[in-house]
């Protein structure tokens, strides 16, 4: 509570993966409803993807991974990711590649 979204984000990357990160623009918005074999709501989590890139440390696993892995783009589909991932990190180097050519043009 009280926590802007960005240090938020800064935040969760370094407890996560332990980096230090700058944060730049949503990429998008993940709405996921887990219900029980019943249909009785268990979760619902609405998960707000940023881009962000690495400014310092190692990206090491925190408390609540298994792992923390760097990959080319086209080797993402063959690991085992939640649905959508993929997409949404596809959106995100489109956003990337946006936000370098803007920075190149001003």
């Amino acid at each position: 509570m009280g926590e802007p979204l960005e240090a938020a984000v800064r935040r969760e990357v370094a407890e996560e993966c332990g980096l230090a990160v700058d944060v730049h623009d949503l990429v998008g918005v993940v709405d996921r409803i887990v219900r029980d074999s019943d249909g009785r709501l268990r979760y619902h989590y609405v998960l707000l993807d940023y881009l962000a890139t690495p400014t310092a440390g190692r990206a090491e696993a925190g408390s609540d991974a298994l792992a923390v892995q760097w990959c080319e783009l086209d080797a993402l589909g063959a690991l085992d990711v939640t649905e959508g991932v993929e997409s949404m990190v596809r959106r995100a180097f489109a956003l990337e590649a946006e936000r370098r050519r803007e920075e190149q043009e001003g």
